[in-house]
C-alpha cells in the first residue's frame, strides 16, 4: 500500500488541521481544476475529489475589499474507496466519535480567493477562505481555509475558529 502524508497536520496551538497529498490533477473540459487527494490515517488511506471553478478572480493589487466570493467556487466529490473513513477520520480529531456521519456525493462551497490575482495554481499557494450555509438558512453556519499548492502536491483544510468544527462536518455529510 502507498504511503501518504499523516491527515493530521496541526501546526497552531488550538487548531485541527488537515493535509493531503495531491494524487491527480487535471483542467476539465470547461477549464475547471479537478484535483484528487489522499492522506493516511493509522495506515488507512482517505480522501476526496476537489473541483475549483475556472476564472474566480483574487484579491486585487493586495485590496482586501476586491474580495469576491462564489457560491459554487470549490466542490467536493466523494470518490470510492478512499472517502469511505475521510468523515470518520475528522470526527475523531474534532472529537465528535460518537456521531455516525458519512461523506456526501457533492458538497458546493462558497468561498473566495486570499490569494493575489492572477491566481498561479503551478507556483504558488492559492489560498480560498470558504464559508458553509452564509445565509445561517439551515443554522449551520462555519468558516474554514482550503488551500492549495500544486507544486507541492499538497492540500490544507484549516480551521478559522474551533467553534465551526461540528457545523463543518455537518455541512459535509449525510
Amino acid at each position: 500500500m502507498e504511503k501518504f502524508c499523516n491527515i493530521n497536520n496541526s501546526k497552531e496551538e488550538g487548531f485541527i488541521d488537515f493535509s493531503f497529498d495531491i494524487v491527480k490533477y487535471k483542467r476539465k473540459l470547461m477549464g475547471n481544476l479537478y484535483i484528487e487527494c489522499v492522506a493516511s490515517d493509522n495506515d488507512i488511506n482517505i480522501g476526496f475529489g476537489l473541483e475549483i471553478k475556472n476564472k474566480m478572480r483574487g484579491i486585487i493589487d493586495g485590496n482586501i475589499n476586491s474580495f469576491c466570493t462564489y457560491l459554487d467556487g470549490l466542490k467536493i466529490i466523494f470518490k470510492d474507496g478512499i472517502s469511505d473513513y475521510l468523515i470518520k477520520s475528522m470526527l475523531k480529531f474534532y472529537g465528535f466519535e460518537d456521531m455516525d456521519l458519512n461523506l456526501r456525493k457533492e458538497t458546493y462551497i462558497e468561498c473566495g480567493s486570499l490569494s493575489a490575482e492572477p491566481l498561479d495554481y503551478n507556483n504558488s499557494e492559492i489560498k480560498f477562505k470558504c464559508f458553509f450555509d452564509s445565509s445561517n438558512i439551515n443554522n449551520m453556519y462555519a468558516e474554514m481555509y482550503i488551500n492549495i499548492d500544486l507544486k507541492n502536491k499538497k492540500i490544507y483544510l484549516n480551521e478559522k475558529s474551533s467553534e465551526y468544527r461540528e457545523n463543518i462536518i455537518k455541512n459535509l455529510s449525510i
